[in-house]
């Protein structure tokens, strides 16, 4: 996001809220005009004010901007069996809801052909299952042509036929196009060999057999379209790879779960996640994804924990102190901990955040709080971020103005210090007397200030916290 340069300014204060309206918080505080916010939640609205900044504070806020960060660019889409609602155990599936947001709905129309969806089946989670003698299938636009990566969870305790390529068993997601074409897709064989292709020409690899044991399962199929590379990896692991062709694969309108695209080879079993990315992904991005797939359908042994969460910035506010973060491929959530003390162990403030913010409203005034995060995907938790330390200052008297005899005396504090009550004594011996200062205070260039009598009397004052 970007500005328009302020002339005679110290630099700009940047804040966002999820309410129209805010209240915002600061996120960031800069010279330049253009900032890029590594730390927002796909699918949620934010929106951002920004104010000049001279010597004494932040100026007005701007007009509110509104954005909603779209998923993952190369996310294309996302089936989900446990994010189905308005459906029972047992209901038959007319669409399967893309959760990806690009709209890619898995359907069928024909009632005789519609999978079922089976609740607490795969780890208390629910599954489409597929039945072959019933030819369930359900079919959505192909989404990907080039560079992908598709996770399927799968089970079943069968498969069909033999052979050595992409078309010639159960389709688990298939492109598959009658004769040699542009196509791709997976499958699963009678003896529980997976296997993943591309076509024109025709190339495939095939796992181990036994993947047809009743249990769940990660398959992932990656294409790098430059090399024509094609990898299959089962639970994680590499299971085989083949270089075919390095054309677009557009030869299929659609894509198919549960069969070939060609309507033959029908799936007897489940599937209850399928995640495609319009990517090849690094095979940490790779296996960090298995990871949480592993670990959300008690797969054991697959998979990376989440990386340390990087990026961790905070900007000292009225009493809180407001963090953010840029968030973790395959993460679900987030704690946060902290200390005053580097020597004395960090202690736990939050975890099972699901947003990489967080406004720590305990946070110690007057000195150096140190603040580390971690992200988790359900089994396990990453490392630590890098620690970070933010002052948490406290507002701070100023004397604005002073007349002579019979005159006025000005205090001023920082505008944001708003809730915090300015009290006065007439003396510091024990037992102090603070008695609050009644005058009615204005607030002028993010400055507030208090108009008092001056007369020859001592007076000592100070903010006192609410």
């Amino acid at each position: 996001m970007g500005w328009g340069a302020v002339v005679g300014v110290n630099g700009y204060d940047l804040k966002r809220s999820t309410t129209p309206g805010g209240p915002y918080t600061p996120i960031a505080s800069l010279y330049d005009t253009t900032y890029t916010d590594d730390s927002v939640v796909n699918g949620v609205t934010y929106y951002y004010v920004v104010a000049s900044i001279n010597a004494f504070g932040d100026g007005t806020n701007s007009l509110a901007i509104s954005v909603t960060p779209s998923l993952d660019v190369s996310l294309t889409t996302w089936f989900k069996a446990d994010a189905i609602t308005g459906l029972v155990n047992g209901s038959r599936v007319s669409v399967w809801p893309d959760v990806s947001g690009n709209g890619d709905d898995a359907g069928q129309t024909n009632l005789t052909r519609q999978p079922v969806y089976l609740a607490n089946a795969i780890n208390g989670l629910p599954v489409i299952r597929f039945t072959a003698a019933n030819s369930n299938e359900l079919e959505f636009i192909r989404p990907v042509s080039d560079d992908f990566t598709i996770f399927c969870v799968f089970r079943s305790t069968h498969g069909y036929g033999a052979g050595s390529y992409y078309y010639q068993g159960a389709g688990l997601v298939s492109g598959e196009v009658s004769g040699v074409a542009a196509d791709f897709g997976t499958c699963l064989f009678a003896n529980g060999q997976v296997s993943a292709g591309t076509g024109n020409p025709d190339v495939a690899t095939e796992s181990a057999a036994g993947f047809n044991n009743g249990l769940p399962h990660v398959m992932t199929f990656k294409r790098i379209a430059s090399t024509g590379e094609v990898d299959l990896y089962l639970d994680g692991q590499l299971a085989g790879s083949v270089t075919g062709s390095t054309a677009s694969l557009t030869a299929c309108a659609r894509l198919v779960l549960g069969a070939q695209q060609t309507m033959i080879n029908y799936l007897d079993g489940d599937i209850a996640e399928v995640k495609i990315y319009g990517s090849a992904l690094s095979d940490y991005n790779r296996g960090v994804e298995e990871g949480g797939l592993a670990c959300k359908y008690g797969i054991p042994g697959v998979g990376t924990p989440p990386a340390p969460p990087g990026g961790l910035t905070g900007i000292s506010g009225n009493r809180a102190i407001s963090l953010s973060w840029m968030g973790v491929s395959g993460a679900t959530t987030y704690a946060v901990s902290s200390t005053t003390n580097l020597s004395q162990p960090f202690h736990l403030l939050v975890s099972g955040l699901t947003n990489s913010v967080y406004l720590d409203t305990n946070a110690v005034s007057g000195c150096i709080n140190y603040y580390q995060v971690t992200a988790a995907n359900g089994c396990d938790v990453s490392a630590n971020s890098a620690t970070l330390g933010v002052l948490l200052v406290n507002p701070v008297l100023s004397v604005a103005n002073v007349s002579g005899a019979g005159g006025r005396l000005v205090i001023a504090w920082p505008a944001w210090a708003d809730d915090w009550q300015l009290v006065s004594a007439t003396n510091l011996v024990p037992p102090v007397v603070w008695l609050p200062v009644t005058n009615q205070a204005t607030i002028n260039n993010e400055q507030s200030t208090v108009t008092l009598p001056l007369d020859a009397a001592a007076r000592f004052f100070r903010l006192s916290a609410p």
